[in-house]
């Protein structure tokens, strides 16, 4: 839901890029999707922060009661415990770019929470907490990729070095 593309960052980050375009591609790639994600990392508590609760149920299938036919209250919260951060590469080697995203895993936790964020017809409302958690994290986001693309050259770099074993198979 938070996404950045290196295409439009600014002049310190796209400097910072192109450095990547000196490694062979599938180091390169490596390096600028952990950056990202891990530039990301320090927003996934404040997601999990701004995730609206949900209540305890008690209302569960009789396989999960417990022995007297009672029924055993869970606490809800399967939403804020799918907050994640991905980073992915879309797109050939040579055009190709990355992207960092701050969201939910997939399936139902993903699904409930774009319920939550625009509502629905039949009665949630809008709740805006992605907004609010973009609001919170978008000054940081990039001061934290230029700080931690700088750290990926230099790791890059050491994947190149002498005596790391590559593993090209050429024929």
């Amino acid at each position: 839901m938070i996404y950045l593309n290196s295409n439009s960052l600014n002049a310190q980050l796209t400097a910072l890029v192109k450095v990547f375009d000196q490694f062979p591609k599938h180091i390169a790639k490596k390096h600028i999707g952990a950056a990202m994600k891990r530039a990301l990392k320090f927003a996934i508590p404040i997601l999990k922060e701004n995730t609206p609760k949900r209540g305890s149920t008690g209302k569960q299938a009789a396989i999960k009661r417990k022995g007297s036919g009672a029924i055993r209250r869970t606490r809800g919260g399967a939403l804020r415990k799918a907050a994640t951060a991905q980073s992915k590469f879309i797109g050939k080697n040579k055009s190709g770019f990355s992207i960092g995203t701050l969201g939910y895993k997939y399936g139902t936790e993903s699904r409930k929470a774009i319920w939550q964020e625009f509502g629905t017809k039949k009665g949630i409302e809008p709740k805006l907490f992605m907004q609010e958690t973009y609001d919170q994290v978008k000054d940081q986001v990039a001061g934290n990729l230029a700080k931690e693309l700088a750290l990926a050259v230099e790791k890059a770099a050491r994947d190149l070095a002498p005596g790391v074993d590559q593993q090209y198979r050429r024929k």
